[in-house]
């Protein structure tokens, strides 16, 4: 049937919700001042729901009793051209990369996969703009991530070669950025362990013995990852495909590390005195 004009209305409340950020409490603010004009929490719900499952049938997904994944490249173009972006995309489309373990000590642990699309600004940082692409139950680990999380880190190197074929016929650029805490980089990359003795930055060949030694700048190596069995490579990097320049540590250890750094303790200890 067409389309009424209160089914209009919920579309394009649904749009501005989707694509400029407009939040569920402004949207009951604005129903409870007009009503005829703006529709309520529940159809926008009932809306949202329907555009999901129009989403789950468009979708390729694998779903066992301990894997759950959707190809990467069906999933980003569905992103592209039903959520809408904030930003037109015209040549290249930036994702961001996010993996991570969850759960401590004997809770239920888990390792996820998602992407976010830099294109549409500051709105990414929304909690709906986080999209899964795989969830696997187990604890992180190399030989985890390797069975479970590469056939997925495959896609997204292909879509990354191949670039993005939207449904209008356009293909378009795909540039993956990767961001990840310390723990998760080194798994993925293959490099040793942060407390073993040996080459452990994940960004330059500077080895343990010399960390102390200020004298020395070490600066970022490019093919840092290249090589297994040199310079703390122990197993293959699983996402080769991404250079440095787009590996990015998370905030929050990133500053629980500083704190903790020796060199700035004794430097605090110091400006006490």
């Amino acid at each position: 049937r067409p389309d009424t004009e209160e089914d209009k209305m919920v579309k394009k409340v649904l749009a501005l919700r989707t694509q400029k950020g407009v939040s569920t409490v402004k949207v009951h603010e604005f129903h409870m001042l007009f009503p005829e004009l703006t529709p309520s929490l529940g159809d926008l719900s009932k809306a949202e729901k329907e555009v999901d499952a129009k989403m789950n049938a468009a979708l390729k997904m694998d779903i066992t009793e301990k894997v759950f994944r959707v190809e990467a490249e069906s999933f980003t173009r569905w992103l592209v051209d039903h959520r809408g972006l904030v930003r037109p995309i015209d040549d290249e489309l930036h994702l961001s990369l996010e993996i991570d373990g969850r759960g401590t000590g004997k809770s239920f642990h888990s390792v996820i996969c998602q992407i976010r699309i830099l294109n549409e600004g500051p709105v990414l940082f929304r909690n709906d703009r986080s999209h899964l692409l795989c969830m696997v139950a187990g604890k992180e680990g190399c030989d985890l991530h390797k069975k479970h999380v590469k056939p997925t880190l495959d896609q997204l190197k292909e879509l990354q070669r191949n670039g993005l074929l939207r449904s209008d016929g356009k293909r378009v650029k795909v540039v993956i950025h990767w961001v990840a805490d310390g723990k998760a980089q080194q798994q993925i990359s293959g490099m040793q362990r942060f407390c073993d003795r040996g080459h452990h930055c994940l960004h330059c060949r500077m080895h343990s013995d010399r960390q102390q030694d200020l004298s020395k700048r070490w600066c970022v190596h490019d093919k840092r990852f290249l090589r297994v069995g040199k310079c703390g490579q122990k197993k293959k990097d699983l996402i080769d495909f991404i250079p440095i320049s787009r590996r990015h540590s998370e905030g929050m250890h990133l500053v629980m590390r500083i704190l903790q750094d020796e060199i700035l303790r004794k430097a605090r200890e110091d400006m006490v005195r």
